[in-house]
């Protein structure tokens, strides 16, 4: 079937700042492996890796996950991630 992307591992599209996220990336269909996964994560930051980490300040993000497979067929998937300011209360 066609290659299709997906982002998981993300518990909670919201958070106070500084604000850490766990991504996953999932990819199904496709005739081939992987052969890359890149994240934009909506801030000037990328990842490469399959279960990135990252930290967001304050702001409002549109997250998006691009993958390849060796023959070139490619898919990407995107989420928002929402950040308050963390007023300590």
């Amino acid at each position: 079937g066609k290659l299709a992307a997906k982002i998981g591992g993300v518990a909670n599209r919201r958070g106070n700042a500084p604000y850490k996220v766990r991504f996953k990336a999932l990819a199904a269909g496709g005739s081939g492996k992987l052969k890359s996964i890149s994240w934009d994560f909506g801030d000037g930051e990328s990842a490469t890796t399959r279960e990135p980490e990252h930290t967001f300040t304050q702001g409002l993000y549109v997250v998006i996950l691009r993958v390849e497979d060796e023959n070139g067929e490619k898919a990407s998937a995107q989420t928002g991630i929402s950040v308050e300011a963390d007023c300590g209360c």
